[in-house]
């Protein structure tokens, strides 16, 4: 395995990315800036991956059939997926909280889908942690560059239409 940001090959050993998916790879393909890793597999999904933590971000589910190919988008707000059930989708991972299957998985696993203050989209926290402290997204928080407790205003789980 080579490390694409120096060029040199990988002297500590091949990474793992564990858990994304239940069959054989098929296909893969990082983003412009080497961020994230889409893959494709056997088992019918596509799968996000954060490549620096090698952390599954997010599973693509809706193909009848292997994935045999998958892209980015430069602006990494798409992902396109090709299937052997000859259907191609677009993903748009930008607004992957507003995906229902993606609402219901995260309910599931215990997390409260709060509003942003900010922009007004979902988002989901541990069921444990206080919506009063969560009062906006991670990605308004990073486009403002303005610490958590700046922010104001919360809606809850009720706030948020079913999808």
């Amino acid at each position: 395995m080579w490390d694409i940001s120096t060029g040199m090959f990988r002297s500590e050993g091949p990474v793992t990315l564990n858990k994304g998916h239940e069959g054989s790879i098929s296909s893969c393909q990082f983003s412009q800036d080497g961020s994230l890793l889409v893959s494709g597999s056997y088992d019918q999904t596509a799968a996000v991956w954060d490549a620096d933590s090698c952390i599954l971000k997010l599973s693509l589910k809706g193909h009848m059939d292997w994935v045999c190919g998958v892209d980015i988008s430069a602006d990494m707000k798409w992902i396109l997926s090709g299937s052997r059930d000859k259907t191609v989708r677009l993903w748009n991972i930008e607004d992957s909280d507003n995906i229902p299957l993606v609402m219901e998985n995260k309910r599931s696993m215990g997390l409260k889908i709060v509003k942003c203050g900010t922009c007004g989209k979902p988002f989901s926290i541990s069921q444990l942690e206080d919506p009063s402290e969560f009062k906006v997204c991670v990605f308004c928080r990073l486009h403002k560059g303005r610490p958590l407790s700046h922010m104001t205003s919360i809606a809850t789980d009720e706030d948020v239409p079913e999808m």
